[in-house]
């Protein structure tokens, strides 16, 4: 007679996939997912500017080698990068800051618009391109191969009531710049809401632009936030290029450089 049969414990865990145990298992589009939801920002990004920096969760990015390169990626190429009223030697000192890997990424900045100011102003009615914004697009130009999309805005120091074909001279050479970027695929200008007629919004999309019309109080309101986080700089271009130097001083230019360590 056969003896009682033996129940034999059954391995439960031989045929189950194991669980992911620390970050680093995870799959790659949950570790994507992470990096967004720590990482980015609604609104653009304004290096050595507190009221921007200090939110960021940069730390991250010194969790381990393997997280840093997959999540610099990210921040790099997927946020927007303000540099509207920063000075030539700011955005080097930022790109110098975050070298060249991390330049490389970007894809997405905001500036002030490379055209020529108060042109009923100009003796001979040529005008001059506003050095600042030629001499930051030459620095993007070479620092930023895979650079998309450019925000600007023409309006504050923007005189649009000359001539019309005064205007479109003017764009004409502001969109033969755009055309030195060779990856860019999107141009994005603001205007006010009663400085841009039919005639000047078609002669822009001609360029490929898109056009943005925006009331006054809503870009007043934002300029005098803007002016408030500068203090003492104002519009003083020259207080901006000597001041550079004192961020290390508040920290700004040692928590951008962690970030790229």
């Amino acid at each position: 007679m056969a003896g009682p049969l033996k129940h034999h414990p059954v391995n439960q865990t031989a045929n189950t996939p194991s669980m992911p145990t620390t970050f680093l298992d995870l799959p790659g589009e949950l570790h994507n997912k992470i990096y967004r939801y720590v990482l980015l920002q609604e609104d653009s990004i304004r290096p050595f500017w507190p009221r921007y920096d200090r939110g960021l969760g940069l730390s991250i990015l010194r969790t381990n080698q393997k997280i840093y390169k997959e999540a610099k990626a990210i921040f790099y190429a997927q946020n927007s990068f303000d540099f509207t009223l920063y000075s030539p030697s700011m955005v080097s000192r930022f790109f110098d800051l975050i070298g060249g890997e991390g330049t490389s990424y970007l894809q997405h900045v905001r500036m002030d618009f490379p055209a020529f100011r108060r042109l009923d102003q100009l003796p001979d009615g040529s005008g001059s391109p506003e050095n600042n914004s030629l001499q930051i697009l030459s620095i993007l130009q070479r620092n930023c191969p895979q650079l998309k999309t450019i925000e600007t805005s023409l309006h504050r120091d923007y005189d649009l009531t000359s001539s019309f074909m005064v205007v479109v001279a003017m764009l004409d050479k502001t969109a033969a710049q755009f055309r030195t970027l060779p990856s860019l695929q999107k141009v994005v200008v603001e205007v006010f809401e009663d400085e841009i007629d039919e005639a000047l919004r078609q002669q822009m999309e001609r360029y490929g632009w898109s056009v943005k019309v925006v009331n006054n109080e809503e870009v007043t309101g934002e300029w005098d936030d803007d002016r408030s986080c500068w203090g003492d700089y104002e519009d003083d271009d020259r207080s901006l290029d000597e001041d550079v130097d004192d961020y290390d001083i508040d920290n700004d230019s040692d928590f951008w450089r962690r970030a790229a360590d």
